[in-house]
């Protein structure tokens, strides 16, 4: 008997084995992936995905599944340009990484007071004097989310920095995780203070074209109606897809670095080889200084929870994944005891994964539209594929990508239930009219429509259609006309004074911090003038006391 293979057949057996791209079969390693994916696809609402697969520096795998589109049937291909949403967030982080390495003034360190001129950012003085870039991008500031601020039209990159100080934070400043896309939002302005360029333009410029990243664009810019090879964001409606607005889609991008880079899979293998090359391309021309991009891969900030936690840690599982700290723009962990470096993106329409294993030289891509509950399909095509790749038999299979959790953990997911339509308010509809202001948020509309009778909210480019629920003055949201079957929230409470309403509180706008409107006025669908909004509630009608004092001093004098 040959010990020495018999030693190799039990160390590949119990520990597997790294392969190198030249001992890779390739078309079997495609023909099971493709087998896979397929399965996953016959038991999901996903009407197309697209993913890539690099290894050594090369593209492994780059391939397309389903259709971009369900009126037309074209097939998606590995040039189809899909929404990555989150994972923008490592190109905010990639691009500020540039800057410093271009500006001997900047670092992870400076202080974001010392960009923007002002000492008034946050809500505390803490965090106002003391907050870094590096505090940003690795969601260190404890305040949170608030993302339903993106759906006022009066915001802007610029003025949207005006809203922060109305933001109570609920976490310790660099002592706690506090996921925020808003301080991406952040990021995104302060790119552009620095570069002179808007954000768009500055990550074309520094990023896709060093890296030969052609076809990727942005939500913000791109003609969405006339982009070639573009798959569009389809929502599960109850189990009905239905597609997401070009135009909603464009405005909630506004604060990119959070989530506005389009992108396909040729092009995100480019991406991939970039940050397993350490900051070379695929041409191996030097893009970004090794030792300034590794600060996006070294720990920066604890996660204290994790959902994946709950489904890939054994004995639970076979084996355990980990998420368990953040970088700038990446979430760090371990699988099989290999370094990750990872991160998903979702957002309507839209599904994204990127997962890099250093260890073994790999990369794995996945965006597809439509719905993908815990990450799951994500997640597992890429445990699937790493270990065909690490040399393991894989532990998930064509069966188990559509029963997961099961049979390690029963399922726990219910699907969603419409909203009730036929209870009744508890007072005439009339009485909750009224223009409601928050200084974060900017102003909510709340009218009675007259051809329909229903109660409306109008939030931003945002329209609701108001039902009543069970509990007294507490209504249901239901998305119309560009939020129509894109977005609605469970609860809309109105407090009453004096038996006038002047409050209304959305806990479903942030359960963390839910913001209360005040009432400024108490109709304005009647054709009577709305009150201006503050400064900073707005940014868009400002008061210049100087000039007023100056007209008063002239009509006083003469």
């Amino acid at each position: 008997m040959d010990l020495h293979a018999l030693f190799a057949g039990v160390i590949f057996a119990v520990f597997g084995l790294t392969l190198s791209l030249k001992d890779i079969d390739q078309a079997g390693f495609e023909q099971k992936v493709t087998s896979y994916i397929k399965a996953g696809m016959d038991c999901r609402n996903n009407p197309g995905l697209s993913l890539s697969v690099v290894k050594d520096g090369k593209i492994l795998l780059a391939k397309g599944f389903g259709h971009k589109t369900l009126d037309r049937l074209e097939p998606v291909t590995n040039e189809t340009i899909f929404g990555i949403a989150s994972l923008s967030k490592a190109f905010a982080a990639t691009l500020i990484l540039k800057q410093i390495e271009e500006n001997d003034s900047l670092s992870l360190s400076t202080q974001v007071r010392d960009i923007l001129g002002r000492d008034d950012i946050f809500k505390d003085y803490l965090r106002s004097r003391y907050t870094t870039l590096e505090d940003l991008l690795a969601h260190r500031l404890g305040i949170p989310s608030n993302n339903n601020i993106r759906l006022d039209d009066t915001l802007t990159r610029k003025t949207f920095v005006d809203r922060l100080k109305f933001l109570s934070p609920k976490g310790g400043f660099r002592t706690s995780f506090y996921y925020s896309n808003l301080m991406y939002g952040l990021v995104t302005y302060i790119s552009e203070l620095i570069g002179g360029k808007s954000w768009e333009n500055l990550v074309k410029e520094k990023i896709f074209d060093p890296l030969d990243m052609t076809s990727s664009t942005f939500v913000t810019t791109a003609d969405l109606k006339n982009l070639e090879n573009f798959a569009v964001g389809y929502q599960d409606r109850y189990g009905t897809l239905v597609p997401v607005p070009a135009e909603f889609s464009r405005r909630w991008g506004l604060l990119c670095g959070s989530g506005c880079v389009l992108s396909n899979a040729l092009d995100m293998a480019n991406w991939m080889i970039f940050h397993l090359n350490n900051g070379l391309n695929s041409k191996n021309v030097r893009v970004l200084d090794p030792d300034i991009l590794d600060d996006a891969h070294k720990a920066q900030n604890s996660i204290s929870y994790a959902s994946i936690g709950k489904y890939y840690t054994r004995p639970l599982t076979p084996v355990t994944l980990s998420h368990s700290n953040y970088g700038l723009g990446w979430k760090l962990g371990h699988y099989r005891g290999f370094p990750i470096i990872t991160h998903t993106g979702s957002t309507y329409g839209y599904r994204a994964m990127v997962t890099l294993i250093p260890g073994i030289n790999a990369g794995f891509f996945t965006t597809l539209t439509g719905d993908d509950p815990s990450y799951f399909f994500r997640t597992n095509g890429h445990l699937y594929m790493a270990d065909l790749l690490l040399g393991h038999e894989p532990w998930l299979d064509n069966v188990t990508v559509c029963s997961f959790p099961e049979p390690w953990k029963k399922k726990s997911d219910k699907p969603d239930a419409k909203p009730r339509t036929d209870i009744a308010a508890d007072k005439p509809l009339s009485k909750y009219e009224g223009l409601f202001s928050n200084n974060a948020y900017g102003i909510i509309e709340i009218y009675l429509n007259d051809s329909s009778g229903f109660l409306m909210a109008k939030v931003g480019f945002g329209q609701f259609v108001l039902y009543p629920k069970s509990t007294a003055d507490t209504f249901y949201a239901q998305g119309f006309d560009l939020l129509q079957n894109v977005r609605d929230f469970s609860t809309f409470q109105f407090s009453f004074k004096n038996e006038e309403v002047d409050i209304l509180k959305i806990p479903s706008f942030e359960s963390k911090d839910p913001p209360v409107f005040n009432r400024i006025q108490r109709k304005a669908s009647d054709g009577t003038e709305r009150p201006k909004r503050s400064n900073v509630a707005c940014g868009k009608y400002r008061m210049n006391i100087f000039w007023y004092s100056m007209i008063i001093l002239i009509i006083v004098i003469f």
